[in-house]
């Protein structure tokens, strides 16, 4: 099967995009379609590329889209639209316990926790115990107190309170060396 971009214009094409993206890497990359979806900024859009920044994380290129999660979890705020920021943030999650940034992606888990959005919707059953299992491994590199402090301040803001941190946070992670090389990711797949 051959992809052109045209191929994402449509609202079909939009909603498909991720899976026809796993199914054909090799027709049109995550990158060209992240480059279509910073030309506008429809909600459609902006699942497109919440989508296809997960799929280049796991192409090795989890610091690089770090930054480019920060602006579209700025876009979601912006719009109102609390269900898909929520879930952009499970995947920035991920990738920040990918890349040692630990007391980011605690404080992260504990505004997930306290929106109910861990467990949310779409989550696979080995998604949710991949999940639990990187909060424990923060726990273990962290230790409790350190752990405990960072979930608190994911905890107790209120989301406007809390999102502008964090996107701060994304922003100058991805300007500096501190949480060390990009590496491949895990092998936990995009949910």
């Amino acid at each position: 099967m051959r992809l052109v971009l045209g191929d994402f214009m449509s609202l079909d094409g939009v909603v498909q995009a991720p899976a026809i993206l796993m199914r054909t890497p090799t027709a049109v990359s995550p990158t060209a379609a992240c480059r279509w979806t910073t030309s506008t900024q429809t909600r459609w859009d902006l699942f497109v590329r919440t989508e296809t920044l997960w799929l280049r994380a796991f192409e090795g290129q989890p610091l690089e889209t770090l930054a480019e999660f920060a602006d579209v979890i700025a876009a979601w705020h912006r719009a109102g639209d609390w269900a898909n920021q929520w879930l952009s943030l499970r995947h920035v999650f991920g990738i920040c316990h990918l890349l040692r940034a630990d007391e980011l992606a605690v404080t992260i888990h504990g505004a997930l926790e306290r929106v109910g959005a861990v467990d949310a919707f779409p989550f696979e059953p080995i998604a949710a115990a991949n999940l639990s299992k990187e909060v424990g491994e923060l726990r273990q590199r962290l230790g409790d107190r350190r752990f405990l402090a960072a979930e608190q301040r994911g905890r107790t803001a209120t989301t406007p309170v809390v999102i502008e941190p964090i996107v701060a946070q994304l922003r100058a992670l991805t300007r500096s060396d501190t949480a060390g090389p990009p590496s491949r990711p895990s092998p936990r797949r995009p949910s």
